[in-house]
């Protein structure tokens, strides 16, 4: 099933099937709320990738000249930062503007806020790439902690952002054919949204792309087979067997990314 605004499959959406299919299904039927994380995320994005400067209220949400000043914005109106998200904002395009591998970067990638549609595996897709150039893509990700040791891991198993970039490489051209695929350099910019607003660059390696191709055609299998089953299961399917062993489970910190 994919999204229902425009009857596409994004990957977005597409990574909840790596928690279930029924997480999934939930996603397309139930679209997120919004929140002042996701606001900040879209405000550096126009900014730094666009040069749109965000449009701003001087004073509380909680009040009647908020209702009244978002009132004539329509859809515009999720976009309004209050002042002190703004100076969020502008001291994380300040700290882009000052990283000189950020800066390179962004001079390669001409084409900025790219909306893209193609079809994969007999269904209609869609995504919007921060940045692209010759043989180049880039995504910008705001979070609260870029260090290696948090970031990469949450990119890896929370977030799946290996599998962002080839999903738009693929769609802009790529073949991929295993170990040979020619991969665009493909590169996440991480911008914190708190002080002291570090920037961290990560370029994916092949092997890298290869594994993150690698859960698209998973997922996408798996929606196909959903899509004609008319079956979205959960984690495992039956009764399960609790043995004797010790169990253990991983900790789920859900702070940290702006998912923007």
């Amino acid at each position: 099933m994919p999204r229902k605004a425009d009857g596409r499959v994004h990957q977005s959406d597409l990574k909840a099937i790596a928690q279930s299919p029924a997480h999934y299904r939930w996603q397309i039927d139930h679209p997120r709320d919004d929140s002042p994380a996701m606001r900040i995320g879209r405000a550096i994005h126009a900014l730094y990738l666009q040069g749109i400067e965000p449009v701003v209220f001087d004073g509380k949400r909680s009040t009647k000249a908020y209702t009244e000043f978002i009132a004539p914005l329509g859809d515009a109106a999720e976009d309004v930062l209050i002042v002190s998200e703004r100076d969020t904002v502008l001291r994380m395009r300040d700290a882009l503007i000052r990283d000189t591998h950020a800066t390179e970067i962004l001079s390669r990638c001409p084409e900025r806020e790219v909306s893209i549609e193609w079809e994969l595996m007999g269904l209609p897709c869609a995504g919007r790439l921060d940045l692209r150039g010759s043989g180049v893509l880039a995504d910008l990700k705001s979070c609260r902690c870029a260090h290696p040791r948090k970031f990469l891991w949450e990119a890896e198993k929370k977030f799946h952002y290996d599998a962002q970039l080839p999903w738009y490489d693929v769609a802009g051209g790529i073949r991929p054919i295993g170990p040979d695929t020619q991969w665009s350099d493909q590169y996440l910019i991480a911008i914190e949204n708190v002080a002291p607003y570090n920037v961290l660059i990560y370029q994916l390696d092949p092997l890298r792309i290869d594994q993150g191709w690698s859960k698209i055609v998973e997922w996408m299998q798996i929606l196909n087979s959903c899509l004609k089953s008319g079956k979205w299961p959960g984690y495992l399917e039956g009764v399960q067997r609790w043995d004797g062993q010790i169990t253990t489970h991983e900790d789920d910190d859900e702070e940290g990314e702006l998912d923007a």
